[in-house]
């Protein structure tokens, strides 16, 4: 047993662990979550009692964000379109979420975290937990994201304030607080394939902020303030993305020197 193993030997099967993940093709994400969720049993173990093992076990460089274009407008207008096509009130629902995805870039935890009283139509506005965030934060509502709402809240059903502001409609779990899973299921796999378009929630999230970045003349400030990132790099990563700004310099250093 690994807890019972010299901290060489550990550190060894921990390796071979790890290389055995990289051959099967397993994301860098995926395998440096393994390693830290291994150094986090460990150290509770030692903390217990059960072990005097240090585990130390290194993970791989990721390169986070790689593609950050996410469907663009184009795909964006699709599954809007898509959602429209179907039962009114299904119809309603998917819209408003399709909206505060991209008009306000929210993660899917944040959109299946709301309640009917976050959202402040006569102020314009709707609070978020954000990520990270222990404090519900005020976001402006744009028009056509109120709007989305405003059709949506007409046909929810309640005016419950502390009740969940998007609930499944199908028959199976009607009434229940959609899951940050649904969504991704309801985008992805249903608005997704209707449309014709490869999409996930977290790429309405990249579109949102990729075209913040075109709209404003690549302005971080602006952008960062959109998107709520904790970090300017993340949002200087999606510029570099969006502009290709590598391989401006690749081209322009390219013709420089002539065959």
């Amino acid at each position: 047993m690994l807890l019972s193993l010299p901290d060489g030997e550990a550190h060894q099967l921990a390796s071979a662990w790890k290389v055995d993940k990289i051959r099967k093709g397993l994301s860098p994400a995926s395998i440096n979550r393994s390693m830290a969720a291994l150094n986090s049993l460990v150290k509770s173990a030692r903390l217990h009692g059960f072990t005097q093992l240090r585990m130390d076990a290194k993970g791989i460089k990721s390169k986070p964000y790689r593609d950050t274009r996410g469907p663009g407008t184009d795909g964006i207008q699709s599954l809007l379109a898509a959602a429209h096509n179907q039962d009114p009130r299904k119809a309603a629902r998917d819209v408003a979420i399709l909206r505060l995805g991209y008009g306000l870039g929210l993660r899917r935890g944040e959109i299946v975290s709301l309640n009917i009283g976050h959202a402040d139509l006569e102020a314009g506005a709707v609070l978020v937990m954000g990520k990270g965030s222990s404090e519900l934060e005020p976001l402006t509502l744009p028009a056509n994201t109120k709007a989305a709402l405003e059709a949506w809240l007409a046909v929810r059903g309640t005016d419950d304030p502390d009740a969940p502001l998007f609930v499944n409609v199908s028959r199976a779990h009607h009434g229940e607080r959609m899951t940050g899973a649904g969504v991704y299921h309801l985008i992805r796999c249903y608005l997704g394939t209707k449309a014709g378009v490869i999409a996930r929630p977290h790429g309405l999230r990249h579109t949102a902020i990729t075209k913040a970045l075109d709209v404003f003349s690549g302005d971080y400030r602006k952008a960062r303030a959109f998107s709520r990132h904790a970090s300017l790099d993340t949002v200087r990563r999606y510029d570099d993305n969006r502009a290709d700004h590598g391989g401006q310099v690749a081209h322009a250093i390219d013709a420089l020197v002539s065959d």
